[in-house]
């Protein structure tokens, strides 16, 4: 399983757009800012899976009932996704990452920061940071999970 993790899209899709064309992703992950950007990509390939939470700028959002944070398994491994700003990540990881060990969690999934950020261990933590960057998680068959962190245009 390929997954894409995109956050801090800010109404700028055409990097995202350019990855989902040629990545062949069975999921995509938006962490919030701006939620009608993964409305305008699920528009675009209504065959990709889209899995997405609100952020600090999604408060005129078309539908008030987006979540602020999300808890879900893929591959085996149990994801807690959130856009960050209600954990304080600009601050500290510490409530976020707290939280997620609370809900038993994998895998953590922020943005807010447009910082790009990934820590590896029995909690994988990632913030794939803003426009220009992304991350990719692959979990094979066996559960074994790989986490990167990319910037777009890397393998061009």
């Amino acid at each position: 399983m390929k997954i894409l993790v995109i956050s801090d899209t800010h109404g700028q899709i055409m990097n995202a757009v350019n990855l989902i064309k040629k990545g062949t992703y069975d999921y995509c992950i938006h962490l919030g800012d701006v939620v009608r950007d993964c409305e305008d990509l699920e528009s675009i390939f209504p065959r990709q899976k889209f899995i997405f939470v609100k952020g600090n700028n999604d408060f005129w959002t078309r539908d008030a009932s987006f979540p602020d944070e999300r808890t879900f398994t893929l591959g085996g491994k149990k994801f807690f996704i959130c856009h960050g700003h209600k954990f304080n990540v600009k601050s500290s990881l510490a409530l976020l990452k707290s939280t997620a060990i609370k809900k038993e969690c994998d895998v953590v999934l922020f943005g807010h920061t447009h910082k790009s950020y990934l820590e590896d261990g029995s909690l994988t933590v990632m913030n794939p940071g803003c426009v220009k960057s992304y991350g990719e998680i692959i979990i094979d068959d066996e559960g074994n999970m790989k986490s990167e962190l990319k910037k777009v245009n890397d393998d061009e």
